[in-house]
């Protein structure tokens, strides 16, 4: 049921004309449904808050900005990539 709804929200996102920022909202809600498929066929598992910022104890979101030089290199999704690359996620 949650994966049909999923896909007709793409389907009707796909159909539209987007602006920049929808595109960046159409992405992500592609990879939302990436995900929510990973988990349910158990090639992702579920990970609390508790466990991920208890791993990482040096991260920290008060960078806002931080990343505007990137801002031309990469896209939104690459970056938040190569993000995770840089904190050996």
């Amino acid at each position: 049921m949650i994966m049909e709804r999923a896909e007709l929200a793409e389907q009707i996102l796909s159909s539209l004309e987007l602006s920049p920022d929808q595109e960046i909202d159409q992405l992500w809600a592609e990879e939302a449904v990436s995900h929510l498929d990973a988990f349910q066929k158990d090639q992702i598992k579920a990970v609390s808050a508790k466990e991920v910022f208890h791993k990482n104890k040096k991260l920290s979101l008060n960078w806002a900005g931080g990343l505007k030089k990137f801002r031309k290199q990469f896209t939104a999704l690459e970056l938040q990539n190569k993000s995770l690359e840089w904190w050996g996620d």
